[in-house]
């Protein structure tokens, strides 16, 4: 918008002034000033520089005064009404030496005295290319009478002109900007200079293309010049800008129009947009409503603005009123009640009501959603049909108009869905810049926990990192600026203009010839204090990143761990697994053998905690060449891990895995009573697993976990995909029941069947959790068993091609279990274990059956302890990966801003745990993938068992055919 108005000055003084005819551009051309015998020309300033200029305190301040007075017009004197009013009469000196020439005045424009500026230093920009006719740096008085002070020397901004024609087109002209002893100010103010050169041009009408400039939308608004016009009020820069021919027919993000915005102003602005449009465009406007369903009548009504309102009134007059019946899907998507129901109602009347778009805005249904459940539901009833990319006249996707608004229901909700995270709009923004423009900390986090490109520029190559370091002074844009970094955000190229100190690149402010007491150690100086309190800041336990310490260094990459293991005797068993399991892979390249060490995998249960899980995997797949699951080739889980070790069996993506999730949320616990909908709750289970059978998942090896409660004790089952190398009957005796006879969705199904949130699977399986909610212990015994069975096999097969074809024992090398999160440790009154009278014993028994539930369904702690003393007796390297949590989140949590914490807590603890990522990741890529272990180990079925896989895969596949 400032372009726009600084060329409002422009204008204004080309059309009061005849005589301005030149500019000072790459052509050249003379700028000519007022007639009152001041400056004329360049080549009056040359010559003024060359008689003395301002090198004596009188003559200085009489001509800079004479040169930007209020009575010139031109370039020079745009200078004077920009950037300079008359100050008073300087009494002394700023400093001695060089600059002794400078006012008091800061911000007043002034030439450099003759054959002074050489004798400056010029601290900013360190690399950069001066341009053919103008260009700003940073210049500070080096000499040694300045350093001897006990103040800091001055800064100047400097302005250096280089004509390119008449008799001084070899010659430099520095004009003095502003002054400050703090080099930030000054270089920053600079990079604002340097961003906006062509402010500092006067420009010959007719050379801009000043309508497409004038239809932009400004950012953070979303508004055009014209609204932003409108909504101070400036009836004559509305006048302006109207005469100029905009575009009237422009909405805002909320679908808001001109007359919408000018409904709260005055009517003699109406006016003159009423007179401005075209017949059919008053009609259009006039009945246009908002997201809101507001027309600008009822603007002018809601905020008691009678007199717009009576000009609205009277225009309505004079146009049809009849207005276009609304689309009835759009004005169901307003509503906060709207059901699957009423949506599957409408649809079935209305079959091309997805389709159409308002001929205002180009917004679709999607764009017009006001509330959660309404979008929700229309995802659940259209699927895949529903197109959620969809643009609208600005090709803005509903996900750019949701974050807009700063409603992350609805952005969680789209997010759900396949919606393009990084699609930019007609201005190059993707949802990101958004979200970083209006400060928003809490979407910027989500947006970049589901996959957010944070180096993604728009069409005036601006990175979000780059709008978060320009408002780093606004609440919570360091906070948004960490975020980023966090994720990789880069600093901008060296080339970049208008970036301040903390996106700027390093190698443009600090010059390595220069040491640290040279001329720019200020600025380095000032440097390093922002780049600490951006890059390695600690955050506050208050703050809301939550309460972890973490650095952030990313430039250097030097790694500073929060998390240290402080007992060397905890570190001494995992670093000797680590370095066994290395030199066994030494050997097995050494001699050339085939490897039979394998990874393996555990997850744990804990409801919608398991997006915990699927956040720690998308950490840990950033430091992998391959797809996570191509690494392990063996999985045991319970309950919600079923499903993240049944998709990562299946190839699904981790987005994927992340949008079941949010959909699940949405879908399933939505009422306030339990048990919910377990029929709805075993159809997602087939919509996310497919029909498969256990069987039909050759590789890797699974274990879902369920509890048997129909006998006492109950009992631990376990559903495999796999059989030991025996007979059937061997088998079934042994607990090895028939794959083929188990869906993969129902194996899920049953470990997953929580009491009191689900019904039991079958009347008789309940969730797996209560029992073995961390499964490692379980896995560690099934690899045990399946080794000594093959070894056994082995000693009773007879001929070397049985024992080529049997089974083979494998060595673990790697194990990997993750957790649903860590719930913070809180204190608890004993009085409440108390049972000394009746109440006493009612609330004791109630707390000890609490307590022993958390024990028998814990998964850190004891179960922890036993399996990693387990793995290093074994010299096996156990890795734990687990993320503390803000609070001690629900198993059914649906709250979006409780998920989205949630996410950020992963995000937090793979930053502050990166060195057991950076490990772990090397041992499985030095462990390497499973492409060649799944021949050579099997699954320890027979022969029959690989035809009926075979056979189920041929008819399936004529099935899709």
């Amino acid at each position: 918008m400032y372009r726009w108005l600084f060329k409002r000055k422009y204008d204004d003084a080309s059309r009061n002034n005849d005589e301005v005819n030149g500019s000072l551009s790459h052509e050249g051309s003379k700028e000519k000033l007022d007639n009152n015998g001041r400056i004329h020309s360049i080549d009056d300033m040359m010559k003024l520089e060359e008689n003395g200029g301002a090198s004596s305190e009188t003559e200085s301040e009489t001509s800079d005064v004479a040169t930007f007075s209020d009575g010139g017009t031109g370039l020079w004197t745009q200078f004077g009404q920009m950037f300079w009013t008359q100050p008073s009469r300087r009494k002394s000196s700023f400093v001695t030496g060089l600059d002794s020439w400078v006012p008091e005045d800061c911000e007043k424009v002034l030439a450099f005295p003759c054959n002074t500026i050489n004798k400056y230093t010029k601290v900013y920009p360190i690399y950069s290319n001066s341009t053919k006719d103008s260009s700003f740096s940073v210049l500070v008085d080096a000499t040694p009478l300045a350093k001897s002070k006990q103040k800091a020397a001055v800064n100047h901004l400097v302005l250096t002109i280089h004509p390119n024609a008449g008799p001084n087109k070899n010659r430099e002209f520095s004009l003095s900007l502003y002054r400050s002893r703090k080099v930030t100010d000054v270089v920053a103010l600079c990079e604002r200079c340097r961003e906006c050169r062509k402010l500092f041009r006067y420009f010959p009408r007719g050379k801009e293309n000043t309508i497409e400039s004038l239809s932009q939308l400004c950012c953070p608004e979303g508004l055009t010049p014209l609204m932003i016009a409108i909504q101070q009020n400036d009836e004559e820069m509305v006048t302006l800008l109207v005469s100029l021919g905009v575009d009237l027919m422009q909405t805002t993000v909320e679908a808001n129009n001109v007359l919408h915005l000018a409904a709260c102003t005055t009517p003699s602005i109406l006016n003159i947009l009423w007179n401005a449009l075209e017949p059919e465009q008053k009609r259009i406007l006039l009945n246009h409503l908002n997201h809101d369903g507001a027309s600008p009548q009822y603007v002018a009504f809601s905020s008691m603005n009678a007199r717009c309102l009576s000009s609205l009134v009277s225009y309505s007059k004079q146009i049809d009123p009849h207005a276009e019946p609304e689309n009835p899907l759009i004005s169901a998507m307003k509503s906060s009640k709207t059901t699957i129901v009423q949506l599957e109602a409408i649809l079935k009347q209305n079959p091309d009501a997805l389709e159409k778009k308002d001929a205002l805005t180009g917004n679709s249904v999607l764009h017009a959603v006001a509330h959660k459940r309404p979008l929700s539901a229309l995802i659940e009833v259209m699927g895949s049909k529903l197109d959620v990319n969809v643009r609208n006249n600005q090709q803005q996707t509903p996900l750019h108009v949701y974050v807009h608004k700063n409603h992350l229901s609805l952005v969680f909700t789209i997010l759900g869905a396949e919606v393009d995270i990084n699609a930019p709009d007609e201005d190059g923004n993707t949802p990101m810049h958004v979200a970083v423009s209006n400060l928003n900390l809490q979407i910027v986090r989500t947006l970049l926990c589901f996959g957010a490109n944070p180096n993604m520029k728009n069409r005036y190559d601006e990175t979000p990192r780059h709008l978060a370091a320009k408002n780093k002074d606004e609440p919570g844009a360091i906070d948004i600026l960490r975020s980023l970094i966090m994720f990789g955000a880069k600093s901008c190229p060296i080339d970049k203009l208008g970036c301040t100190v903390a996106c700027v690149h390093k190698i443009n402010y600090i010059s390595e010839k220069m040491s640290p007491t040279g001329s720019n150690a200020a600025l380095q100086d000032s440097s390093a204090e922002v780049e600490k309190d951006v890059e390695n800041a600690k955050v506050r336990a208050d703050a809301a990143t939550g309460a972890y310490e973490f650095e952030i260094d990313p430039d250097t990459h030097d790694i500073n761990y929060a998390y240290v293991e402080p007992n060397p005797a905890r570190k001494f068993p995992q670093e000797e697994a680590m370095r066994h399991v290395k030199q066994m892979l030494e050997k097995i390249v050494k001699e050339k053998e085939k490897s039979n060490i394998i990874s393996i995998l555990s997850c744990d249960g804990g409801g919608m905690k398991g997006i915990v899980m699927v956040q720690i995997l998308i950490i840990l797949q950033r430091y992998l060449d391959s797809p996570v699951q191509t690494y392990f080739d063996w999985m045991a889980a319970t309950s919600t891990g079923t499903y993240v070790a049944g998709a990562l069996a299946k190839g699904l993506s981790l987005p994927h895995m992340q949008r079941y999730y949010l959909r699940t949320k949405d879908i399933l616990f939505t009422t306030w009573t339990r048990p919910y909908n377990t029929l709805r709750f075993e159809q997602l289970c087939k919509e996310a697993l497919g029909d498969d059978r256990m069987l039909d998942i050759s590789y890797p090896k699974l274990i879902f976990t369920t509890t048997r409660a129909d006998t006492f004790p109950c009992q631990l089952t376990l559903q495999r995909n796999y059989q030991l190398p025996m007979t059937m009957k061997e088998n079934l005796d042994l607990g090895f029941d028939d794959p083929a006879e188990i869906p993969l969705w129902l194996a899920a199904r049953r470990s997953a069947a929580a009491p009191t949130y689900f019904a039991a699977s079958e009347g008789k399986f309940i969730d797996g959790g209560m029992v073995a909610n961390n499964p490692s212990l379980d896995l560690l015994s099934e690899v045990m068993f399946w080794n000594t069975s093959c070894q056994m096999k082995s000693e009773s097969s007879k001929t070397e091609k049985e024992k080529r074809d049997d089974p083979k024992d494998v060595t673990i090398g790697c194990l990997l279990s993750l957790g649903t999160g860590i719930t913070p440790v809180s204190p608890v009154d004993p009085s409440l274990f108390e049972m000394s009278d009746t109440l006493g014993m009612l609330r004791g028994i109630k707390n000890l059956t609490l307590m022993v539930l958390d024990q028998a369904t814990a998964t850190e702690g004891a179960p922890i302890s036993r399996c990693r003393s387990w793995c290093h007796s074994l010299r096996i390297p156990y890795f734990r990966l687990n993320a503390p949590l803000f609070k001690d989140v629900m198993l059914d949590a649906s709250d979006d801003v409780e998920i989205a914490q949630v996410l950020w807590d992963c995000e937090v603890y793979g930053y502050t745990h990166r060195k057991d990522f950076v490990e772990l990741a090397e041992l499985l890529k030095a462990i390497g993938t499973n492409k060649h272990r799944k021949t050579r180990l099997g699954t320890g079925l027979s022969t029959d068992y690989d035809e009926i896989r075979l056979s189920r895969k041929a008819s399936k596949e004529s099935v899709k055919e």
